[in-house]
């Protein structure tokens, strides 16, 4: 394959006289007014989308292989195991778990609930989101508009305006 360092044309000054004029175009093209879909086309884009689909799905479950989801019950025994650990002083001076915290409520959970699978890995990821569901609610909270609903157990507004601007503020 050859590639050229310049277009020669690229440099080339053309003047509106020899620019090509509608009326001096034959009369054998016609402009387009209506494009209608047929069937060949139809299933072309429909197989061309599902593939494009099924590379990125087989491309985001090689990355994603290792994601779980957990159940209410297990995030409700994470929370009170972890609770516990905070308790007993399971937390270095800067704020962080010790090490060996994250196998620990593994092995709790596997008391509390069974046929979990769950790794520490899993715990940590599920501590950082959390910790980010917790910073962005205490963030709302200690602004003016939000409040919290107890019994729903989440934070509210009175007017959909407060919200825009503190997502205006937040970004």
């Amino acid at each position: 394959m050859k590639y050229m360092d310049v277009d020669p044309e690229e440099y080339t000054s053309v003047s509106l006289d020899e620019l090509p004029i509608w009326e001096d175009v034959p009369n054998e093209f016609e402009s387009i007014d209506v494009v209608e879909a047929n069937d060949e086309w139809s299933q072309w884009r429909d197989d061309l989308a599902k593939e494009m689909f099924d590379s990125w799905m087989s491309r985001r479950k090689f990355v994603m292989s290792d994601r779980r989801h957990s159940t209410l019950k297990e995030e409700d025994a994470m929370i009170s195991i972890v609770e516990g650990i905070v308790a007993d002083g399971g937390r270095c001076d800067t704020g962080i778990f010790r090490p060996g915290t994250y196998e620990h409520v593994v092995l709790k959970m596997h008391e509390k609930i069974e046929n979990i699978t769950i790794t520490a890995k899993h715990v940590q990821n599920k501590m950082k989101r959390f910790k980010d569901k917790y910073s962005a609610a205490y963030d709302m909270l200690n602004t003016s508009g939000f409040d919290w609903d107890d019994t729903h157990k989440c934070v509210t507004i009175d007017d959909l305006e407060i919200l825009t601007e503190y997502l205006k503020v937040s970004d």
